[in-house]
């Protein structure tokens, strides 16, 4: 189980963060965006570690006031794209005593200096903004929200999911604060440990078809009505589908993939066929699948998934799980472990 230490976020701050991503996205920046309910401000990262009680013990005897976050600025590293904090003394001592306690638990941690951000955007498939304002975007309001799927309401299984395992007491009593209209601050009460989880489970529709009898099936068909995929090229309107969720333009996963775009629309319309797995690869990393997405895309398409007990696919499956997209660097990995080649 990979831990950290973190505070949630507002239901106003978050808003603020999503028309940033709103306006990162208008400005040409694609990629997997940060879903709402993973945004959050990481104050330790602890990595894998097998039991989270003396991780919560160490927090346990950490305690502090309530104290307020602002957003201030926004930057990039690399292709990450995040959301900076106004300087905040409490935070920074909250930081201190939480290190300080893991450190005193022998608890291995990220020793690396406390640098306050949110990400927003972890891996830009097209980073072209070079600056933005928050204040504006603030203002500007109203749009769309990027990867709404990713709410609460709509949230797919197999995602990457920060679950909340315990938490930091405060010294003074709870009470209801309000952030006020910008959203650029919230009021921080409690500070949580949170697992990294990677759901690696049976696909939504299958789990529930070992639930269900046959007389339930036609209710099924019903509910699920929205989600199936019908029509005699489903593997087609997948990938399509796929590609107006995560707001990328086939052109772009083409030249992404090292592919022609003429082979790539033919391919896309199912008027060309491979019998190679690795085009298909090439199209999953170039879009930024997830690896059951990418199992699913395989299994649709009439090939095999990615099995971890063959060495070529388990590459394949830590380059989806680490989110290394580009081709040439899954070439890498592979060349590294002699491995046969991704591109010729």
């Amino acid at each position: 189980m990979r831990l950290f230490i973190a505070v949630n976020l507002s239901d106003e701050m978050k808003d603020s963060l999503i028309r940033m991503q709103n306006a990162l996205y208008d400005r040409g920046a694609r990629g997997n965006y940060t879903p709402e309910e993973n945004l959050h401000l990481t104050l330790a990262f602890i990595g894998e570690y097998p039991d989270v009680q003396p991780v919560l013990d160490a927090l346990s005897a950490v305690a502090f006031r309530p104290f307020e976050l602002s957003l201030e600025g926004m930057g990039r590293f690399g292709d990450l794209w995040w959301a900076g904090m106004r300087d905040s003394v409490p935070l920074t001592a909250v930081v201190r005593r939480l290190r300080r306690a893991l450190a005193e638990n022998a608890i291995p941690f990220d020793k690396k200096r406390f640098s306050p951000h949110i990400t927003a955007l972890p891996h830009a498939l097209r980073p072209r903004p070079e600056r933005y304002d928050l204040h504006r975007a603030r203002q500007r309001g109203g749009g769309r929200r990027v990867r709404r799927r990713l709410s609460k309401k709509n949230s797919l299984p197999h995602s990457v999911l920060y679950k909340a395992l315990g938490f930091a007491k405060n010294t003074a009593p709870i009470v209801e604060r309000r952030s006020g209209q910008t959203g650029r601050r919230s009021t921080i009460e409690r500070v949580n440990i949170l697992a990294k989880e990677i759901w690696m489970r049976e696909d939504e529709f299958e789990e529930e078809l070992l639930r269900i009898t046959p007389a339930e099936f036609p209710a099924f068909l019903r509910r699920q009505e929205g989600k199936l995929i019908r029509g005699e090229r489903p593997w087609a309107a997948y990938m399509r589908a796929k590609f107006r969720e995560k707001g990328v333009l086939q052109q772009e996963v083409f030249l992404a993939a090292d592919l022609s775009e003429r082979y790539g629309y033919k391919l896309i319309a199912e008027e060309k066929h491979t019998t190679q797995r690795d085009i298909i690869l090439r199209l999953c990393l170039a879009a930024q699948f997830r690896l059951d997405e990418t199992q699913e895309a395989l299994i649709l398409y009439g090939m095999a998934p990615l099995l971890g007990r063959i060495p070529r696919d388990a590459a394949f499956i830590t380059a989806f799980q680490n989110r290394i997209y580009d081709i040439h660097d899954v070439d890498a990995i592979l060349r590294e472990n002699d491995l046969p080649p991704f591109l010729s």
